[in-house]
């Protein structure tokens, strides 16, 4: 099984045991494909850095799903009843996990938007996708754009400090229409 789509050098395959064949037929570390010219601390440093890039950028430790009642609530009950209502046909959800992946299923037609700041959380977002800070929010969108705007699970996680935190909803209120609908949702516990 080719590995090269998670930065291991394209001359290596999987082999039993976690162990590794290379291109010359060995079995055991791969040895180190670096870019051609003299030998520099700077080039080693910098083809390991863009290898576990490369690596960080497709792997994932979130949960597909979260089981808890929180959870529940905003599934089973926010989310179908802003996919049914007409009213809501621009839709913001605010920051992207493995576990918020499917939303986009309950928008599929209406204009559903994510936005996250890190760039690895775009494999998670709609096909509408920001990848940028909340707080920039109109460089991409004119006032009163949103019908609704859900922002959950993101302070503490992303929106660590009181003037970001501020600066998001303002940006929130700012993209909202009118009418519109900002549904917040955060953690009372004192894990962060």
């Amino acid at each position: 099984m080719p590995l090269s789509g998670i930065g291991v050098p394209p001359a290596c395959t999987a082999h039993r045991r976690g162990s590794m064949r290379h291109a010359g037929g060995g079995i055991g570390p791969t040895p180190l494909q670096l870019p051609r010219g003299a030998v520099t601390s700077e080039k080693i440093i910098s083809y390991i850095l863009t290898t576990l890039s490369a690596v960080m950028e497709n792997l994932s430790i979130e949960p597909r799903r979260i089981s808890s009642s929180d959870r529940r609530v905003l599934q089973e009950i926010i989310l179908p009843y802003f996919e049914k209502d007409m009213r809501f046909q621009k839709i913001l959800f605010v920051g992207c996990a493995a576990y918020t992946r499917w939303y986009e299923k309950f928008f599929a037609t209406k204009e559903y938007w994510t936005i996250d700041y890190k760039k690895i959380k775009r494999k998670y977002g709609s096909q509408n996708h920001i990848t940028d800070n909340i707080t920039h929010l109109e460089k991409y969108f004119h006032q009163n754009y949103f019908d609704v705007i859900m922002m959950n699970g993101v302070i503490g996680y992303g929106l660590n400090h009181i003037v970001d935190i501020e600066a998001a909803i303002v940006a929130c209120f700012l993209t909202l229409d009118r009418g519109g609908i900002f549904v917040l949702g955060w953690n009372d516990h004192k894990r962060r």
